[in-house]
């Protein structure tokens, strides 16, 4: 029954992925869990309520149930592998883009906090974002940049552990790190969320990134670490919610460069004049 409904919701074409509304989540203020409720009440040719919020909710209850619950009954404690929940989703497609676009994200939620597998749909998933790299419509908007970087995210084992992998997705990461060097990514949702990647990669895996930075096979050094990843700009970001967040990464890099062949001084002197340039208004 919840199969159903989630089915026939996503398949609507009646969702707005405009803020996302309803969605608990902590990708909006970085500092815990925030509702968006919306007052607007409508309704749309095919008899769903139009009220974004409560889709959304209704959407996230059913995902929630759908991957927790062959979850519960599992013996082995396996993420659930519902290939009809997946294919509902993936067959929206660009045609479909608000449908795909929100239950790819509930669906990436629960892959993240493995209750859900993405099974062998790598390649379904990669081939789909490309249709969406292709539109003018999506391909700089900030729905993709944060899509895009909460699928490597979700994705973050396989990337660090397959070299496979790695490599069928290589174009994403650094696509999403040329756009926030160039300062394309212009809503702090979007940086906050390229932002955690970078963050889990480092904790995870420090050699990560060397695969992150470089195109070329040398090692890691200071210039490169503080040029080509975009740490000025974070660290002078006018949210200081990326502020905060990126003061994290800063401590995580500290620790990465142990086991790379980084001086941590050299380091910390660089990172220290970002700060000294941030405006401090009294």
């Amino acid at each position: 029954m919840l199969r159903k409904l989630f089915s026939a919701l996503i398949s609507s074409r009646t969702l707005a992925t405009d803020n996302a509304p309803g969605l608990e989540n902590d990708d909006r203020d970085s500092f815990g869990p925030t509702r968006i409720a919306s007052s607007n009440m409508g309704s749309t040719s095919q008899g769903i309520p139009g009220n974004d919020a409560h889709l959304a909710r209704i959407l996230e209850v059913c995902m929630r149930f759908l991957a927790a619950g062959p979850l519960l009954q599992s013996v082995s404690g396996e993420p659930t592998k519902d290939i009809y929940t997946i294919n509902t989703i993936l067959e929206c497609g660009i045609v479909n883009a608000n449908g795909f676009l929100i239950g790819f994200s509930l669906l990436l939620a629960e892959i993240r906090r493995r209750t859900f597998s993405l099974g062998n749909n790598l390649q379904r998933c990669l081939d789909i974002l490309d249709d969406f790299f292709g539109s003018y419509e999506y391909e700089q908007s900030e729905q993709m940049q944060q899509i895009v970087s909460k699928f490597l995210h979700s994705i973050l084992d396989l990337w660090l552990t397959n070299v496979e992998v790695r490599n069928q997705v290589d174009a994403l990461p650094k696509w999403l790190l040329k756009s926030h060097r160039k300062g394309k990514a212009k809503y702090r949702t979007e940086r906050d969320a390229f932002v955690r990647f970078v963050d889990k990669m480092t904790l995870q895996e420090p050699q990560a990134l060397e695969w992150l930075l470089l195109s070329e096979n040398k090692g890691l050094s200071v210039d490169v670490l503080l040029n080509y990843l975009p740490l000025q700009t974070w660290n002078q970001d006018n949210d200081i919610r990326i502020r905060f967040r990126v003061a994290v990464l800063n401590a995580r890099l500290f620790h990465a460069i142990q086991r790379l062949d980084v001086y941590p001084s050299k380091l910390y002197t660089g990172i220290r004049e970002f700060y000294d340039g941030v405006e401090v208004h009294q």
